[in-house]
């Protein structure tokens, strides 16, 4: 039998929540919803409403009573094993895939419905916006993969204070029904780097990007193709939609910097901050970068710049990273399967039948 929980002091629909965020489903035998207010830096606010088990109850329960006056940051470093603890678990790593109903199941969707209330606020504008850059904290750009993950570690190692940022982009619907995980895009890839983050302490965020990345990457890769030229996305991506939209976040968040995992240097000549090839010549990602302009520059950080991938990976594994033997990612990332006759001749018929290729955008 299904079980409801309504509580109208700390529990239920939130009015004028800044966000909301659902994970699980009745399919699922659990579902809980959790939202959120802030005030400043800090959740000033958070309730929740479940069904399906009392186990989710529980972990809403849980949740919501460790968010109330805490900061964001540490509310985006709030992990299932956390959640589990406060049920009475041992508090030990929760799997993704752990049996519907039980408590480790509902640890999950608690801390993935709060990610989701992150997402959503994020992609309102109701999120706290910092009032200035700290110069001690930078953004780490998260795939999901080992190149990212050993850039944030690396960061985290030096002392700085590093918060975990997956761009949510959008991909290709009729790829996506097969999750590899091996795209950066893939729902695998975002959980990915969440747990990476979460294993170090580190807050995570993930935010949509999807209409916009069609809009300025998609778009143009389809109509460069149609007009018979072959297009480099990702040079563009990253000079004209990435590396801009990270700082622009850097700034909301109070970062004074942002990191990636590239394989590239930057190197000071004549007072300038310029581009140079990484160390791995077998890796070296600078011709993805050409476009990035200088005031970008002057506040981007490739921490594996002076690495081979073999030595990237070897530290991973050092480090204790679960992504330090995940395969690298070869494909446009939108196009997870590499077919690109497939894709192109299915978004030709995705225009013609007046649809946006499976994209959803928020007006």
């Amino acid at each position: 039998m299904q079980e409801h929980f309504r509580e109208p002091r700390n529990r239920g629909e939130m009015a004028g929540a800044h966000g909301i965020g659902q994970a699980g489903d009745t399919g699922c035998g659990a579902e809980i919803s959790v939202f959120l207010r802030f005030d400043g830096g800090c959740v000033s606010e958070a309730s929740f409403t479940a069904s399906g088990s009392s186990a989710v109850i529980a972990a809403g329960s849980v949740l919501t009573g460790k968010l109330e006056g805490i900061s964001w940051r540490r509310a985006a470093a709030l992990t299932a094993a956390e959640i589990l603890a406060g049920l009475g678990g041992r508090g030990t790593p929760v799997a993704e895939d752990a049996n519907q109903g039980s408590p480790e199941q509902a640890a999950v969707f608690a801390v993935e419905a709060l990610q989701a209330a992150f997402e959503d606020s994020l992609g309102r504008g109701t999120f706290p916006v910092a009032p200035g850059a700290e110069p001690d904290t930078v953004i780490a750009a998260m795939s999901g993969g080992v190149d990212s993950s050993t850039a944030c570690w690396l960061k985290k190692e030096e002392g700085l204070q590093v918060i975990g940022v997956t761009m949510r982009l959008w991909s290709d619907p009729e790829a996506d029904a097969v999750d590899s995980g091996l795209s950066c895009c893939s729902p695998r890839a975002i959980r990915d780097a969440r747990q990476v983050c979460h294993s170090l302490g580190l807050p995570h965020l993930t935010v949509d990007y999807s209409c916009l990345f069609r809009e300025k990457v998609v778009e143009y890769f389809v109509s460069e193709y149609l007009a018979g030229r072959t297009p480099n996305p990702c040079a563009l991506c990253n000079s004209s939609f990435r590396f801009p939209e990270l700082m622009r976040l850097a700034e909301k968040l109070g970062a004074a910097g942002v990191v990636t995992g590239h394989y590239a240097r930057i190197i000071t000549k004549d007072g300038r901050r310029m581009l140079a090839r990484g160390r791995d010549t077998g890796k070296d990602q600078s011709y993805m970068l050409w476009g990035v302009r200088q005031p970008l520059l002057a506040s981007m950080d490739f921490p594996l710049g002076e690495m081979r991938k073999v030595e990237v990976r070897e530290l991973a594994r050092r480090a204790g990273l679960d992504v330090h033997d995940r395969v690298d990612s070869q494909e446009v990332c939108f196009i997870p399967d590499d077919d690109y006759r497939r894709f192109i001749l299915s978004q030709l018929e995705a225009t013609r039948a007046g649809e946006i290729g499976g994209a959803s955008c928020r007006e």
